[in-house]
Parts: structure tokens; C-alpha cells; sequence
């Protein structure tokens, strides 16, 4: 499993990401409608380049700060309020 690039554990009933903080090779990441709170166990994985946490109870990005090769991020209906920690983001595309 350490060589696995992408999941996706959407419309599970995972609560917590910790047990993936040591998938240094993941590229993708599909956690919508999840109970998902925190996001402090992906702040090493420096190949994440897709993050879906849409629809969970999301509160704070700034695990994600310094993932500069994160190109996309979906966070609707989450309960996102400051968006600071993505300014660093460079790779980061507008859809």
C-alpha cells in the first residue's frame, strides 16, 4: 500500500485520515460525505495534488499549507472560514 497514488473512501464511514499520513505517494485523495474533521494527518504528503473534502465537517486547511504540489481542492459545504493557508499554494488551479 505505500506505493498506492489514489483512493477514494467517499460515502464511508471513515472519520479519520491518520492512518494515511505515511502514503507519501498519494497524488489523490476522494473524501467527500465523510465524517472527516481534521486534516492535520495529510500535512506530509508532499505528492498530494488533488483533495476532495466536500461535504464533511472540515473546519481548517492550514494542515495543508505546505503541499505546493496541490492542484486542486474542493471543500464545498464543509465548515471552512479562513482560506490563508491555501495563499501559498502556487499550483493551485481555478475551476
Amino acid at each position: 500500500m505505500a506505493n498506492l497514488q489514489a483512493l477514494d473512501i467517499s460515502k464511508t464511514r471513515v472519520t479519520t485520515l491518520s492512518h494515511l499520513a505515511k502514503l507519501e505517494k498519494l497524488q489523490v485523495l476522494e473524501a467527500q460525505q465523510t465524517k472527516v474533521l481534521n486534516l492535520r494527518p495529510l500535512a506530509r504528503l508532499a505528492n498530494l495534488q488533488q483533495l476532495n473534502v466536500s461535504y464533511t465537517n472540515v473546519q481548517d486547511l492550514s494542515p495543508l499549507d505546505r503541499l505546493t504540489n496541490l492542484r486542486n481542492i474542493s471543500f464545498q459545504l464543509t465548515r471552512v472560514t479562513e482560506l490563508s493557508p491555501l495563499a501559498s499554494l502556487f499550483k493551485l488551479q481555478k475551476n
